[in-house]
């Protein structure tokens, strides 16, 4: 049961990691892009 706990964990973390990057990537993208077409 630990190490299917803990694969449950790392998941998640990854999970919430890729969703925190891919928010980041979006909000930079939105900053970017606006100054590029000015």
């Amino acid at each position: 049961m630990g190490c299917v706990r803990f694969a449950m964990t790392v998941m998640t973390l990854s999970c919430r990691i890729s969703l925190f990057l891919l928010l980041m990537a979006e909000g930079f993208a939105s900053v970017q892009l606006p100054a590029q077409l000015l």
